[in-house]
Order: structure tokens, then C-alpha cells, then sequence
């Protein structure tokens, strides 16, 4: 259950471990794709970070003593300790989002982009029941209310002038314990992907307009 995931946080990182293994949708540079998940990471590096991701990220969690095995880390110049984290239950529907957010990399389409840092982590965690092409659908609602939410913040890209709908290094993870309620469908008009949608607009909002980005 949704209840039961302990959140830890350390000068670097913040780790959400769940009680059991959760179905996994995540675009994560480390433990990412589909499958399952015991845990999200999201940890700062430098912001002239060029290391790999893998490799280093191993050697981050040897050093803080954390099982590397099922886990799931997203990587972020911004400041940790500023992640807009929350919880909401709604007709017996738990979710939990955390974001931290960075426009530097604003990047339109088409856009060949620049040497610059700034990134967008999406965690979000449902005791939902939902088959892949639902919560695919969900995915797709996540993506959307953090393009909703640049585009309503004015946020462009630097080089086009355009406006962005991410940066170039934007991450999206989906984790669902499956022990909650069954959803056939995660579209954003359903109760799920209403839910979903708003919470995570208004997370991406917030912690962009903090204008606590990464260094630009």
C-alpha cells in the first residue's frame, strides 16, 4: 500500500522504497523501462555532470550502503532539498508525486538545443490496478501536464524562441503497486488520469516557477 513506502532523505538524494515490488514505466537512465521497481532515487550531481550514468550511479549507491538490485534513479543539478513532494487520496485512489525542476535546457521541437543544464524528474506512484495500455495512457497524461504547464509559464527555448514543452533530458517515472483500485482505462478524462493530470501540473508549475533551476 501506498502507506507503507518509507521515504528517505539524504544530503544528495531522496529515495521513496516501496514495501514490495511495484509495476514499473520509467524513462530512468538507471533501472529504467518496464518490469518492476522496489525503489525511486533522485540525486544530485554536479552541474558540469558528463560521468556515466550507470557506472556512477553504482558507485553512488555502493558509497551510501543502498542495495543497487530492482531499484530506480533519475539524476538532477537541482537542489535536492527543494522537491515538491505530495500526497493525495481521493475516493479510496492513493497517489504520490515528487519533482524537481530545471528550465535551463528549454528546448522546442526541432530544435538542435545547446551545452546546457536543466532537467525535469517526474516520480508518480498510484495504488492503481491497471494493465500496460492503460497506464501507458496515464504516461501519456503525465507527459502532457508538464508540457501544459511550461507552456502556461511561458517557458522558451533560448536558441528558437519557441515554446518548450520539456528539456532534452526529462525523465517520467510510473509506479504502480497494483493493490488499490482496477482502472480499465488512464486517459485524462477518467478519474485516474484527472487525478494524475492536476497533480502533476501543479508539481512542475511549482517547482519551475521557485526558480530554483539548475545553473544557467
Amino acid at each position: 500500500m501506498i502507506e507503507e513506502i518509507s521515504i528517505v532523505k539524504g544530503d544528495t538524494f531522496y529515495m521513496l522504497r516501496f514495501p514490495h515490488p511495484f509495476r514499473k514505466y520509467s524513462s530512468a537512465p538507471y533501472g529504467g523501462g518496464f518490469g518492476s521497481s522496489v525503489g525511486y532515487i533522485n540525486r544530485s550531481v554536479p552541474s558540469d555532470y558528463k560521468g556515466d550514468p550507470v557506472a556512477e550511479t553504482d558507485a553512488f549507491l555502493f558509497k551510501n550502503g543502498i542495495e543497487s538490485s530492482g531499484l530506480t534513479v533519475t539524476m538532477t543539478a537541482c537542489r535536492i532539498e527543494n522537491v515538491i513532494m505530495e500526497k493525495r487520496e481521493s475516493d479510496g485512489l492513493q497517489l504520490i508525486a515528487a519533482v524537481t525542476g530545471g528550465s535551463s535546457n528549454a528546448l522546442s521541437i526541432g530544435s538542435s538545443g545547446f551545452d546546457c543544464i536543466g532537467t525535469i524528474n517526474i516520480c508518480v506512484i498510484s495504488d492503481a490496478d491497471m494493465d500496460d495500455d492503460a497506464a501507458l495512457n496515464l504516461f501519456m497524461g503525465i507527459t502532457e501536464a508538464k508540457a501544459q504547464a511550461m507552456n502556461d509559464l511561458g517557458i522558451r527555448d533560448r536558441i528558437t524562441g519557441e515554446p518548450s514543452p520539456g528539456t532534452s533530458t526529462d525523465t517520467v517515472s510510473l509506479f504502480q503497486s497494483g493493490d488499490g483500485k482496477r482502472f480499465r482505462y488512464g486517459g485524462r478524462l477518467t478519474k485516474i488520469g484527472m487525478a494524475v493530470s492536476t497533480m502533476v501540473y501543479g508539481a512542475v508549475k511549482s517547482s519551475l516557477s521557485a526558480d530554483y533551476t539548475e545553473l544557467s
